[in-house]
């Protein structure tokens, strides 16, 4: 059986997949357009090193958080996680469908490891009693 302590690895260890996966794709330039200007190029290395700091710091704070003893403080951080995640969510919703823009969306691994978190923390939030 999954307990909390294992739901905050597997979601920090997701997180920081995300945030490499990311990166190596804005590095490589498969999320800019055709003819990127200079400009393009730059504000993507500077996305870059904010969502290396963001992903990695979560993937970490959560890989922390397994080692708290207390369920109550523990399903709180699982809050928060469903929060963060089903925002991440909504931000790929918004990017890729609401604004009529060259930007695609994430890959499709990232769309599974998305709902995978939110699915996860919920269940480890409503289901889970035991780290």
């Amino acid at each position: 059986m999954l307990g909390i302590a294992n739901i905050f690895r597997i979601c920090g260890v997701l997180h920081i997949f995300i945030t490499l996966g990311l990166s190596v794709s804005i590095f490589a330039g498969i999320w800019l357009p055709d003819g990127a200007t200079i400009d393009h190029i730059g504000t993507g290395k500077v996305l870059v090193g904010l969502i290396l700091s963001h992903g990695i710091g979560v993937g970490v704070l959560l890989i922390l958080s397994s080692f708290i003893t207390d369920v109550p403080s523990a399903k709180k951080i699982l809050l928060g996680e469903i929060v963060l995640s089903i925002c991440l969510l909504l931000a790929f919703i918004y990017n890729s469908f609401v604004l009529d823009s060259w930007y695609n969306g994430p890959p499709i691994v990232i769309w599974v490891v998305t709902a995978v978190l939110i699915l996860l923390s919920i269940y480890g939030r409503l289901r889970v009693n035991r780290m």
